[in-house]
């Protein structure tokens, strides 16, 4: 078998994997939302077989002291919210453009939370990545290739403005890297990489 069938099986075991997660816990992750808006791509989750080198990444950052506030930005219907809320960070918060899929977000926590799944408290932010400009209390922003070029300009030059008034280290871990360029361009540099398609960039 080829690699390239053999990564497009185990993607699409992954995503089988989601699904009946999904359907234990009652929520509604896994559903694709084919919407375009502008410069924004459509929502599609994150693959499951690929948090377990996130998570071992986070750990390892929790026992070298640090504490970690994480943002997603383009959440969607929250499923790295419900992850990083489950693993050693002081807050979690996601920022979603559609507001139909923050609806979806918000009643995915409320779900989650009344059986007793959410470590950490979820804050979902509807809003604009191109113009939300909230990011100062923020060090770790996931990103799952939520737009094109043009808003990964506009928000990095708004989180280097974030950074300009609180000097602080800041990693983005972005799954699709498709536009990693903006970054490098940016002062920000490739710290490690894991699966899915996932590398993770830091600026200090």
């Amino acid at each position: 078998m080829e690699r390239s069938r053999i990564e497009t099986f185990i993607y699409k075991l992954s995503h089988w994997i989601s699904r009946i997660h999904d359907l234990i816990l009652g929520v509604d992750f896994e559903k694709r939302n084919d919407e375009w808006n502008g410069h924004r791509y459509p929502y599609e989750p994150t693959v499951h077989l690929s948090y377990r080198n996130l998570k071992k990444y986070i750990y390892q950052l929790y026992k070298d002291g640090q504490t970690l506030n994480v943002m997603d930005i383009g959440c969607g219907k929250e499923k790295m919210l419900f992850v990083f809320s489950n693993l050693p960070v002081a807050s979690v918060a996601g920022l979603e453009y559609v507001e139909v899929l923050a609806d979806t977000a918000r009643r995915n926590i409320d779900l989650l939370s009344e059986k007793g799944k959410i470590k950490v408290p979820i804050d979902v932010i509807y809003g604009d990545a191109e113009i939300y400009n909230y990011y100062d209390k923020y060090n770790i922003f996931y990103l799952y290739n939520p737009f094109d070029e043009i808003l990964m300009e506009r928000f990095i030059d708004i989180l280097n403005g974030s950074i300009s008034k609180h000097p602080r280290t800041i990693r983005i871990i972005y799954c699709n890297f498709f536009y990693e360029k903006v970054l490098f361009d940016n002062g920000f540099n490739l710290e490690t990489e894991f699966y899915y398609k996932t590398r993770v960039y830091i600026k200090n």
